[in-house]
């Protein structure tokens, strides 16, 4: 090789490795600054408040408070002889859903609530059937509800909980960051306004 050529090669080569110096320098600091300071500790907080959530949501999944009896006063229902999406009950406001198959020889005197542990709210609808004359009890979910989200909405809570642990220096983690911040924090307060009015 002639001597311009290695000489240029050479300044090439410098070059190259002062960029890549500046790039890392740069991503140093990007990584500093979402990493500390107001941002961060705001981060920190809501990552916080989403996993506290996440456990009392999964808690008031979990224990029933109370079961309340109703009468058939208290619901009406819909079930369509060739409906494949399932009986619709009504009760107040809320509806709920219970499987078409489910649905078959039907105890009406026997529908009850089951009320939340900590928010009393009402989670599902509990009835009794009678297949082959063995009583069986199912399940009739209420529509839109947290509920209904069990694992799901929880774990989807927990995520700004990993990415404040498990923070490095990756790509993941600013795309994870900013998910949480755009993403599930703001839903988790929509959640808990949803549930508390």
């Amino acid at each position: 090789m002639n001597p311009k050529a290695v000489e240029h090669l050479k300044r090439a080569k410098a070059a190259m490795a002062e960029s890549k110096k500046r790039e890392e320098e740069r991503s140093l600091q990007f990584y500093n600054r979402i990493t500390s300071g107001r941002p961060w500790l705001l981060f920190k907080l809501g990552a916080i408040f989403c996993a506290i959530l996440s456990v009392l949501l999964t808690y008031d999944t979990l224990a029933t408070k109370e079961i309340v009896q109703l009468t058939s006063d208290d619901y009406e229902y819909n079930r369509d002889i060739y409906s494949t999406a399932g009986a619709i009950i009504w009760i107040g406001d809320e509806i709920y859903t219970a499987g078409s198959k489910d649905f078959i020889s039907v105890d009406y005197e026997s529908f009850r609530i089951a009320k939340s542990g900590i928010l009393n709210q009402s989670k599902y609808l509990v009835f009794t059937a009678h297949k082959e004359s063995n009583p069986t009890d199912f399940y009739g979910y209420q529509r839109h509800s947290v509920y209904e989200w069990f694992p799901l909405l929880q774990i989807g809570l927990l995520i700004p909980l990993f990415v404040f642990l498990f923070k490095r220096e990756q790509a993941w983690f600013t795309f994870m960051r900013m998910t949480s911040i755009i993403i599930i924090m703001p839903a988790a307060v929509v959640i808990l306004l949803f549930l508390l009015v």
